[in-house]
């Protein structure tokens, strides 16, 4: 997932997740930031992402065949 550069605004990634804090890091100017990670509606744990929706553990046993 990504998010905007606080430095540069140019595009950024998830380098690592800890808990609800996201380590980020930019593609362009290789800034490195501190986001946080959004909760997940479903099991109100952080979902990994700095972008609303739910975890990837709810979303397989939403989308189970």
């Amino acid at each position: 997932m990504s998010a905007q550069c606080p430095k540069c605004n140019g595009m950024g990634f998830v380098m690592k997740k800890q808990k609800n804090e996201l380590k980020m890091e930019c593609l362009y100017c290789y800034h490195r930031w501190l986001a946080m990670s959004k909760i997940c509606p479903k099991c109100t744990r952080p979902n990994g992402f700095e972008v609303e929706g739910v975890c990837p553990q709810c979303y397989s046993e939403q989308y189970k065949s």
